[in-house]
């Protein structure tokens, strides 16, 4: 599961929202995963990157970096993981330092252009959120088995 941390609503309306949308699904699915949203920098991150290599060498330009803690979407990610803790099925995760090593989010990693617009991953990126997230995953299930089994053993 995974949803945009950008509408704007008041707090009251994002914990209630997320709170009845969690509870429904979770009542309807096995297993669910609350994937936290992706840090969303306050401007074009292929428009800053381009104006960084086009005109850096005779007009100065910002940066296109920002901190992890300013970005949007981390007080909507503190109530799913409340109502993920409302549920023994609702799991979640976050990616997060993987794409803001030291909580420093950039427009490129190395060589890899993160965004392709102002808050949407590249295919190159997201791919490499591949292993962070599977590691992420199998630790639900582990977690999982590992509650199952200790609920079993309190039968016998």
């Amino acid at each position: 599961m995974a949803s945009t941390a950008y509408y704007v609503l008041e707090d009251q309306e994002w914990r209630t929202g997320i709170f009845a949308a969690v509870d429904k699904i979770a009542h309807s699915s096995q297993r669910v995963l609350i994937l936290k949203d992706t840090p969303r920098p306050a401007f074009n991150v292929p428009t800053c990157l381009g104006r960084l290599e086009w005109r850096s060498s005779f007009i100065p330009s910002p940066s296109c970096r920002f901190a992890l803690e300013n970005a949007y979407g981390s007080r909507v990610y503190e109530y799913q993981k409340q109502a993920a803790a409302q549920h023994r099925n609702v799991f979640t995760a976050d990616v997060s330092s993987q794409l803001c090593p030291q909580g420093i989010c950039g427009g490129q990693i190395g060589d890899m252009i993160v965004y392709r617009d102002e808050d949407h991953l590249t295919a190159t990126a997201a791919r490499s959120l591949e292993t962070s997230l599977n590691q992420q995953i199998e630790k639900v299930l582990v977690d999982l088995h590992t509650k199952r089994e200790d609920v079993s053993q309190l039968g016998r």
